[in-house]
């Protein structure tokens, strides 16, 4: 009996619980006019999962939010004359980090900016407890042009005082009419919240610190604001910037598009956009930039990746370890100083990375063998290698390549075989090959001194990376140190071919070509950091012999 009436009391306490918390009961969350937080915002289609800091205080018209633990310091003052701010921290050169500012007048009507959806058009959905918190889920259903937006908060309730809210997470999830899916899905968490400024006072005093050194930004566009205050288009969920931006962006890489193509492209340029804007506010030690591959689609990107690994040997010559190192290594190895390199190349939709970096090596070599560079013809392995293993614009690897090119005397000339990026017959029988080899060296897996040595001793060599990372896809200048690019045999995924090696601030950096164009990375080059074999430039590099 007794347990009995335990059971009773505990289900009774509970369901009044429950009942005192219900939706029926709750009142709208209205948030205080002063507060900080700290959270992400995390959007799964962009990668983006960027920390923050946020400062409101609607009493002085006033907001701040750091991006990045402080890298990017955005201000949104509204009192006249209102402004925003942007301080970056920049390196113009030297080892010192100079706080760069800039500012934007009051042209299109300031406000502080909140981190905190206002909620007073949402409904309550659910009232639970988990863990023993008391949670409340708010959602707000809108229509806007061919798109069912569904906005959901959560938070927190002390029962004992229902008017005591705290933030957990903001939900805004999409789904498009014209592709019946979720085109959008991003979500806002609060880690910290304090409903004062009382334990950070100073944290207006960078404003007026930072007025004097300030460059007044050119426009007033929607771009600029975006610039100037990012949190706005997750809290708001517009994106006035995106469309000015992708209609730019079309103009500028001459694409064309229209109806539901356009629409789609729109989409994966507004994820990528999210997510080179995000890294470029981390501070890291490389930039990344919109460019030709913004509105592709995965699987088109994933075309331009030609490596698949097999696991089976290469049959490579042995490295000659002791004769290379007893070698005189210079501290840094560009051959595009020497005259080796020909100019960047472009595979187009195609697979052919492998070509690329097969046909660099045979160029740098005979160059070093004869002192002349030639432009020799990818096509032609393209064609002409399917019995050696390789798939032509399906993928293929640089040593069956390199077996075809030596069994075969070398490689036409471009001018005579020229780039179609697609198979075709193979008809190199018919024409004079140059930049004949007699076989290939693997290097040393995994040792930076035998690579930098073999490098500067034989030329440019053909390296298996891993080039699907979204951070390496947009990669724009910098020493390229994303340790998420992996560097295992089974993740590499493309060729390129390494033309050097050097050292900035105190950073030491592979310096590779790759054959995604001119309008790729640094004029169609990258710098990749020699720690931790970044994208597995070490793993397994391979040169050839003459």
């Amino acid at each position: 009996r007794c347990r009995a009436m335990k059971r009773v009391l505990v289900l009774v306490t509970c369901l009044s619980a429950s009942s005192a918390l219900s939706c029926g009961d709750a009142s709208t969350p209205v948030w205080p006019k002063v507060y900080t937080t700290s959270g992400r915002i995390v959007v799964p289609k962009a990668s983006v999962n960027e920390p923050f800091v946020a400062y409101y205080d609607e009493t002085a018209s006033s907001s701040r939010i750091d991006y990045w633990d402080g890298h990017v310091k955005t201000f949104q003052y509204s009192n006249a004359p209102g402004f925003l701010l942007r301080i970056v921290p920049v390196i113009p050169g030297t080892q010192h980090k100079v706080p760069s500012c800039f500012r934007q007048k009051d042209s299109q009507g300031i406000s502080p900016q909140t981190v905190l959806p206002d909620l007073k058009s949402y409904k309550c959905a659910d009232v639970d407890i988990i863990d023993g918190v008391h949670n409340q889920k708010w959602v707000f259903y809108e229509k806007r042009y061919m798109r069912n937006i569904k906005f959901t908060m959560l938070v927190k309730i002390e029962p004992k005082n229902p008017s005591q809210i705290v933030p957990l997470v903001f939900e805004v999830k999409v789904q498009d009419i014209l592709l019946g899916t979720t085109s959008d899905h991003y979500f806002i968490y609060y880690d910290s919240y304090e409903p004062s400024l009382e334990s950070v006072p100073n944290w207006k005093t960078e404003i007026d610190e930072s007025l004097a050194s300030c460059t007044q930004y050119p426009n007033s566009t929607s771009k600029s604001l975006n610039y100037f205050n990012p949190m706005t288009e997750f809290v708001s969920n517009v994106d006035d910037h995106i469309s000015d931006e992708w209609e730019e962006y079309k103009k500028k890489y001459k694409k064309m598009y229209s109806g539901l193509d356009n629409h789609m492209r729109r989409l994966n340029f507004k994820q990528n956009y999210r997510f080179v804007h995000s890294v470029n506010r981390a501070g890291l030690s490389y930039k990344t930039r919109i460019n030709q591959f913004a509105d592709w689609k995965d699987e088109e990107l994933y075309a331009l990746r030609g490596r698949h690994f097999t696991g089976e040997s290469n049959n490579a010559s042995v490295f000659p370890t002791e004769e290379v190192l007893a070698k005189d290594v210079p501290a840094s190895m560009d051959w595009r100083l020497y005259g080796a390199i020909t100019p960047v190349k472009d595979q187009g939709l195609c697979g052919g990375g492998w070509a690329y970096a097969a046909t660099g090596a045979l160029e740098g070599a005979n160059f070093q063998r004869t002192g002349t560079l030639v432009t020799l013809s990818e096509q032609a392995l393209m064609d002409c290698s399917w019995a050696y293993g390789n798939a032509g614009c399906d993928g293929g690897d640089d040593f069956r390549a390199f077996k075809w090119a030596a069994n075969h005397g070398g490689l036409p000339l471009s001018d005579d075989y020229g780039m179609t990026s697609q198979e075709g017959i193979c008809h190199a029988d018919q024409l004079v090959l140059q930049g004949p080899i007699t076989g290939y060296v693997s290097v040393t897996p995994n040792d930076p001194v035998a690579l930098r040595a073999a490098l500067s001793t034989f030329g440019p060599i053909s390296v298996a990376i891993q080039a699907s990372q979204k951070s390496f896809i947009f990669y724009s200048h910098g020493i390229y140190s994303d340790t998420s690019c992996k560097n295992s045999q089974q993740d590499l995924d493309h060729y390129a071919l390494l033309i050097g090696y050097g050292e900035l601030r105190n950073k030491k950096y592979w310096l590779m070509k790759n054959s995604w164009s001119s309008l790729w990375g640094n004029d169609g080059y990258i710098l990749i950091a020699v720690d931790d074999n970044i994208c597995g430039v070490m793993t397994s590099p391979t040169y050839v012999t003459t």
